[in-house]
């Protein structure tokens, strides 16, 4: 579980990215929560830093959201999600796996 925390001023926001299993085979499923009202967005970006998939890209809610991603049709490798919010970045390296 990655997690960071974004402190401004008097309000606390978290930015906010989990990947239960960093290697997988068929579907890997993540959460993520960015701010309410920060732009942002959700990518996976495959070794060479093509992005392959975007899972999120606006506005924040400040809700956490769960989505699964992945099919027979992504190759086997390193990828990379990465998760923006304003100036803030978190990034977690996944396995794809057969």
């Amino acid at each position: 579980m990655v997690s960071l925390l974004i402190t401004t001023g008097y309000l606390k926001k978290v930015l906010y990215l989990s990947v239960p299993k960093a290697i997988f085979n068929k579907n890997l499923i993540l959460s993520y929560r960015i701010p309410k009202g920060i732009s942002g967005y959700v990518k996976i970006m495959d070794i060479s830093g093509r992005c392959v998939s975007t899972i999120f890209n606006g506005i924040g809610n400040g809700e956490l959201e769960k989505i699964k991603w992945g099919n027979n049709q992504i190759s086997n490798g390193i990828y990379f999600i990465q998760l923006r919010a304003g100036s803030q970045r978190v990034t977690k390296k996944v396995i794809k796996i057969r």
